[in-house]
């Protein structure tokens, strides 16, 4: 008995229209009857369905026609690997939104406060309080790293200052004239601190070089220090906070 027969008398013994058999696996009726009179065959899935709604395994739906179960073994193959591709696509998908979102809401809002900084193709300045800063907007889709814009000192007073969440890093400005008077200005070496606990003794240093020379030099000047700090420190919230 063919495949398109066996449809057919189970669907009669279970008493079932097509009308009915159509309405459960969502096609026509038409469809139910191209099965069952060979015309066209049902795919995978809606054999598993068919199985489920005859209570039949597929073996049994299937027997002795060895042409179509081996080709229900490459449907599911397929299908398989259908399921994995849709899984993951789903995925990277809702990566794509959630990352977006987070953009969009989150990092979009930083760069627009610099909107009126003076801007060049490698970084944006501004002027003021006497000092000039600089910040790097975030093309997209770059994340905020450290969940911040860093806003740095430039080319101005004897040190050069940048905030980078709760992170200072400092080193001298050697074309300073309070740091070209030193000998040793090349020894001097970039230091990072907490920026909650400035006055602490501990530093990282970064570079190699001297870090203490770098803290001793804070300290001996630490008006100067303080002023550049606090002015860098006001630029930095107005654009992370």
């Amino acid at each position: 008995m063919d495949i398109g027969s066996k449809l057919k008398q189970h669907r009669t013994q279970r008493q079932l229209t097509q009308e009915a058999v159509a309405e459960k696996l969502h096609v026509s009726r038409g469809t139910i009857s191209s099965w069952e009179t060979g015309r066209t065959f049902p795919d995978i899935e809606k054999l598993i369905y068919l199985s489920e709604l005859y209570e039949l395994s597929l073996d049994q739906l299937l027997k002795e026609e060895p042409i179509i179960m081996e080709t229900i073994v490459t449907e599911r193959k397929k299908l398989k690997r259908y399921k994995w591709v849709k899984t993951i696509g789903l995925g990277l998908l809702v990566f794509f939104l959630l990352y977006n979102i987070y953009w969009f809401t989150i990092v979009f809002p930083h760069n627009a406060k610099l909107k009126d900084w003076t801007h060049t193709s490698s970084n944006n300045y501004l002027e003021r309080d006497g000092y000039i800063f600089q910040a790097h907007d975030l093309k997209y889709p770059m994340f905020l790293p450290n969940g911040n814009i860093s806003v740095a000192t430039y080319k101005n007073g004897p040190f050069w200052i940048s905030i980078d969440g709760d992170q200072v890093m400092v080193s001298v400005n050697e074309s300073d004239p309070l740091i070209k008077g030193l000998e040793n200005k090349e020894d001097f070496g970039m230091i990072r601190m907490n920026r909650k606990d400035l006055n602490s003794a501990e530093y990282t240093n970064l570079d190699g070089k001297d870090g203490n020379l770098t803290k001793q030099l804070l300290a001996k000047h630490s008006v100067e220090f303080t002023k550049a700090y606090q002015a860098t420190e006001r630029v930095w919230k107005e654009v992370n906070e």
